[in-house]
């Protein structure tokens, strides 16, 4: 049951956080520079792509199971907070 939790929890966080990429682009990247707006997958690509590139968390063989979990719902709290902060700064540019 932990595991589809799991599961289940990094498909949420990964829909979440392209969902942010998207929403910042969007709205912000368009009024500063001439681009045009990003699709679902086209942010789906972006967030693959800043995900390989920025530094990540290593996880040690003990304790996998729990520490990934904390990791995906870090990351899904992530999400929310840098939506918010983005839809706060959009309100003003």
């Amino acid at each position: 049951m932990k595991k589809i939790a799991t599961v289940i929890f990094a498909i949420i966080g990964i829909i979440a956080s392209t969902l942010v990429v998207q929403f910042g682009w969007n709205k912000i990247m368009i009024t500063i520079i001439d681009v045009n707006k990003i699709s679902f997958w086209q942010a789906f690509g972006l967030n693959v792509l800043f995900t390989y590139i920025l530094p990540k968390e290593k996880l040690k063989k003990e304790d996998n199971e729990e520490k990934f979990l904390d990791t995906v719902i870090r990351g899904i709290v992530s999400a929310i907070i840098y939506a918010s902060l983005l839809l706060l700064a959009s309100m003003f540019v």
